[in-house]
């Protein structure tokens, strides 16, 4: 039987993680003429002194300029090698970033379809690189920053892509046109300066937000000195699409999202799509005119747009697949299966859920709204109380779990994870007296077996989704509420977030940016300005001041003071209950060469250094890196 260290894994995970928030990348302090940042390299090896992102579990603000350098992975003493495909597996629905890309492999495909201004080495995943940009520097005061383009980049129509496309698409994330959802890269919207349109500033002869201030250059002008500028710029969701065919949407009237069909799912990146069957199959191909060099190694990468983890399963074992991507994989019982069958013809790494989970209360009407009312405000402190997360994880995610807290813990210097553990509801050592007072308050306000509370739980149809409301079912009936759960189609759509129909929601999240301050996008501002994924439209205006007060802090202990206020705000007004977060394991074969697997699910995926090797097994320097047996995070005895 597998015996699983939880402590450990994710202790090792998190070491593993880079903190891109925590860096001020050229910020206060740094002059309108710093150093240049590296350049984008086509070599696989650093060509420049890199700028490496800190580990969140000793997270400190890095100077500008920081130049500390990652240990190396060993050289394989192999050529890389050029052909082949690699096959994926889960379904795609969309590349447009901004709000229907959604799910782990819509994120996969645009990895590989699209490009960013800035992004992380692929070698490492923790070296901050240019990958348009050539280079970057930033004002004194930390509120404005230009980026040299470099020239070259190509689209997979065979169309030069430079700074005015570039300028265009920073410029529409920010100003959203045709109120445009665009969830995924809300910090755009709370940095960057308002123009009126793209090319003109808000006021007559004010200065432009983004703006293409030369030839291969592109200005843009913050609103404060926001610390996490540049990790919201390199975050994994900051891909940018075809300016070309956003315009004419844009210029519509009505915002839609690209089209396959009407030939708009065009990129700068590795691979271009050349072929999408939903719900069946979708393929790309290698980018001949791709801007780095002698990339990528592979021809094709196919993506079967296969949704079961049982299926997934047997086509990896039937060599139909190569691996597991975005968030999904298989379960830890298959995990070990596999390991036990083709040994080290497979590595199997763990990724951090990068994200958040649980429920969502709707504050827009009762039992749990409006959000003031005395009596709702006791009955989401008792459902607070009463949920057994641990419970959660064990039943629903097999024991491979962490808690999800309002923010993650690996932030340390926001709470610790023993802080997190003595609130009021998260203490497991506390969790019979928290339910006991949870099914008092309910007794109080005169519910009881034969005077149930009703309402309805709105959950999703993946297996995860629904086991999290049968539980919650069995748990609130327990402090005398009966609900009824009512389960949507996985991928039909955000109809009844938008509409508010539901009184609880099962909700899962996950973003980019690895900074508190956009940690879920983020779900706990006002979703009217922000069009975020605060469904239950909680409104705190103490809490608001608080985040716009520590959005321009640098200091990690002064930050914290303040966002452990903000996490009181939150917990007390109870509009979201969270439980746990899966631990994925993103297995994939043995002779894939120059690939380190993300160790967070919202990192790129970018496939253009991988290539496969003759020899089926994996390096040992690789096994020993990453899986999880040979590291010992798993007991496979």
């Amino acid at each position: 039987m597998q015996k699983i260290n939880l402590t450990r894994v994710m202790r090792s995970a998190v070491g593993g993680v880079v903190a891109v928030g925590m860096l001020v990348a050229l910020a206060c302090g740094a002059s309108e003429e710093a150093t240049p940042t590296p350049t984008v390299r086509s070599e696989p090896t650093p060509t420049a002194t890199p700028l490496v992102l800190q580990e969140v579990a000793t997270p400190t603000v890095a100077a500008p300029g920081a130049t500390s350098t990652p240990t190396p992975t060993p050289a394989s003493t192999e050529q890389p090698q050029y052909g082949g495909s690699i096959r994926m597996s889960g379904r795609v629905r969309s590349v447009d970033i901004g709000r229907l890309a959604g799910t782990g492999q819509d994120f996969s495909l645009i990895s590989n379809v699209y490009s960013k201004v800035l992004g992380t080495d692929l070698n490492d995943r923790r070296t901050l690189i240019g990958e348009m940009a050539e280079s970057w520097s930033a004002s004194a005061d930390g509120t404005v920053y230009k980026y040299t383009i470099r020239d070259g980049i190509v689209d997979h129509e065979g169309e030069a892509y430079g700074a005015e496309d570039i300028a265009y698409v920073l410029w529409r994330w920010s100003e959203r046109p045709n109120d445009a959802n665009f969830r995924r890269i809300p910090c755009f919207r709370t940095a960057v300066k308002k123009d009126a349109a793209f090319g003109v500033p808000m006021e007559p002869g004010g200065q432009l937000g983004v703006e293409v201030s030369g030839p291969n250059e592109i200005t843009v002008r913050l609103n404060a000195p926001f610390a996490w500028w540049t990790a919201c710029l390199a975050q994994g969701w900051a891909y940018l699409g075809p300016a070309k065919y956003f315009k004419p949407i844009d210029e519509s009237g009505e915002w839609r999202e690209l089209d396959y069909e009407k030939g708009e799912w065009i990129g700068t990146g590795p691979f271009k799509v050349v072929k999408h069957v939903d719900g069946s199959e979708t393929i790309l191909e290698r980018h001949e005119q791709y801007m780095n060099e002698g990339r990528p190694y592979l021809d094709e990468v196919i993506n079967y747009h296969i949704t079961e983890v049982s299926s997934q399963v047997a086509a990896f074992r039937a060599g139909q697949i190569d691996g597991w991507f975005g968030y999904s994989g298989p379960t830890v019982k298959d995990a070990v299966a596999l390991k036990r069958e083709f040994g080290d013809e497979v590595v199997v790494p763990k990724v951090l859920g990068f994200s958040w989970e649980g429920f969502v209360a709707n504050l827009q009407r009762p039992p749990l709204g409006p959000q003031d009312d005395p009596t709702a405000r006791k009955i989401r402190w008792a459902i607070q109380l009463y949920l057994d997360r641990e419970r959660y994880g064990q039943l629903v995610l097999q024991g491979s779990y962490y808690p999800s807290y309002y923010y993650l813990y690996i932030w340390d210097w926001l709470l610790s994870l023993e802080e997190w553990q003595q609130m009021p509801g998260f203490n497991p050592n506390k969790k019979a007296e928290d339910q006991a007072e949870a099914k008092r308050i309910m007794e109080e306000l005169g519910y009881g077996p034969d005077n149930p509370l009703t309402f309805e739980i709105v959950t999703s149809s993946f297996s995860a989704g629904r086991r999290h409301g049968e539980l919650l079912v069995e748990d609130l009936e327990k402090i005398h509420i009966k609900p009824t759960v009512r389960v949507t189609q996985s991928g039909a759509g955000y109809e009844d977030q938008l509409e508010g129909r539901f009184d609880v929601l099962y909700d899962t999240t996950g973003y980019g940016l690895l900074d508190p301050e956009i940690y879920d996008g983020n779900k706990y501002l006002p979703f009217e300005e922000y069009k975020n994924e605060n469904w239950g439209r909680w409104r705190n205006n103490e809490w608001i001041a608080l985040y716009e007060q520590q959005s321009i802090i640098t200091d990690k202990t002064q930050r914290g003071v303040i966002l452990r206020q903000m996490v009181d705000i939150i917990h007390q007004d109870s509009a979201f209950f969270p439980t746990v977060v899966l631990t994925p394991y993103h297995m994939f074969r043995g002779n894939w060469r120059d690939w380190s697997p993300q160790p967070i699910h919202v990192l790129t995926v970018n496939f253009e250094n991988l290539w496969f090797s003759s020899d089926a097994k994996a390096l040992p320097e690789t096994l020993e890196q990453h899986d999880i047996f040979v590291r010992g995070d798993i007991d496979l005895s």
